[in-house]
């Protein structure tokens, strides 16, 4: 506190007493005569006003008794003097620092000043105000409160605090110097759930809860968590969990929609990958973009069976579906399976030959000709696509 202030023990002690208007030297406040109003210096202390005393702690024609630790706050600004302390200013404290069995001394505690510290048992908005002065600021010097090296700072005017940041540009920022090397994440804040002797059980875990605004109220949002995989103190291994929630749900762990394992895996739909990527759903799992009217989807169904469906600018579709038994099949919008460019791929090796080609017409194609073999009822035909001749082919069986 500072000196000119006087030494006053301003602890859990101090007694607030009421509200004191320095300029029209009017005051309301409990421990009056009679729950009166008092006048500091009533010109006429039978006016029913009490007395804020001059000399002293006790005031016999008010019997209004002042205590060490009894004080007011100024609601007023004003030049009334009380034991020669004048001009009050808005917010300041008027404190007795005497008793009430001698001549105590009125103190002024000015509101701009420091107080290093005080101590009170219930701190109210009835004994503790902070208006337009001290710009607009409460600030908790680093070496008065227990905030690490920085500050911490109240922007009363936009409704901000600032942890480490005289200047806070959200309702909350928290900032810290880099350290020298940036060997890993730094530590700003900590949630913790202790588990109180006993085993946490598995899904439990600190949280961060989201609201939503709306006519009613706030509806919730959904939930950020990291909880435990396991239940026993010998593992503690936790995953990262994301809840999100639809029109008017509550809280559950029914709501959660994708969740990190210890282990690195990502489930979205499933609590339980086992994979780096896990995705659960009855309909399309993932959809790949270019734009919003080019796009790829992938989806498993019942079977297991893999489908991949390509859209264009024109809504067509193609499919292609790989089944569990390594079947490849096209469809049902049609499509070709065709190689990168015109006559620059086999279909097959020497080493690696297909056992058998199922097909309805046979189409041969290159510079020099362009064939088709026809499978009729009876015979072979081959159709020479240039000039449009047909030419039956002649077979003759081989008995075995």
């Amino acid at each position: 506190m500072p000196t000119a202030s006087g030494s006053i023990a301003f602890l859990g002690a101090a007694r607030f007493q009421g509200f004191w208007n320095a300029d029209t030297n009017e005051a309301t406040g409990s421990g009056l005569e009679g729950g009166a109003p008092f006048h500091p210096q009533a010109a006429d202390p039978g006016d029913g006003y009490s007395t804020l005393l001059i000399n002293g702690g006790y005031h016999s024609s008010t019997n209004l008794t002042a205590s060490a630790g009894d004080y007011w706050q100024i609601t007023g600004s004003g030049a009334t003097s009380i034991n020669g302390q004048t001009p009050w200013n808005l917010n300041d404290w008027c404190i007795y620092s005497g008793s009430a069995s001698d001549a105590g001394v009125w103190r002024r505690l000015g509101f701009e000043d420091t107080i290093a510290s005080i101590v009170v048992g219930d701190l109210s908005s009835s004994s503790f105000h902070m208006s337009a002065e001290n710009d607009k600021h409460i600030i908790f010097a680093a070496g008065s409160v227990h905030s690490g090296s920085n500050d911490f700072v109240y922007d009363y005017t936009n409704s901000r605090v600032g942890i480490g940041t005289a200047t806070p540009a959200a309702l909350l920022e928290i900032a810290v110097d880099a350290p020298a090397s940036n060997a890993q994440p730094q530590e700003m804040l900590r949630l913790a759930v202790t588990d109180a002797g006993v085993d946490m059980a598995a899904g439990t875990g600190p949280a961060i809860t989201f609201y939503v605004g709306e006519t009613s109220g706030q509806d919730w949002g959904g939930t950020l968590a990291v909880v435990r995989e396991a239940e026993s103190d010998v593992d503690s291994a936790t995953a990262m969990v994301f809840h999100t929630s639809a029109d008017d749900e509550v809280p559950d762990n029914d709501r959660e929609k994708m969740r990190i394992t210890s282990t690195g895996n990502v489930g979205i739909g499933v609590t339980d990958p086992d994979s780096l990527l896990e995705i659960f759903g009855t309909s399309t799992q993932l959809k790949l973009s270019y734009d919003a009217t080019n796009y790829s989807t992938l989806a498993t169904g019942a079977t297991g069976g893999l489908t991949i469906t390509t859209v264009d600018p024109d809504a067509a579709e193609a499919d292609l579906t790989l089944v569990v038994d390594g079947d490849i099949i096209l469809g049902p919008a049609g499509g070709d399976v065709l190689p990168d460019a015109d006559d620059s791929r086999n279909l097959g090796s020497i080493s690696k030959r297909w056992a058998n080609v199922y097909t309805g017409d046979l189409h041969l194609k290159n510079d020099r000709g362009d064939w088709t073999i026809l499978e009729e009822e009876d015979y072979l035909c081959v159709v020479n696509n240039k000039t449009g001749k047909k030419y039956e082919m002649m077979l003759k069986e081989i008995k075995d």
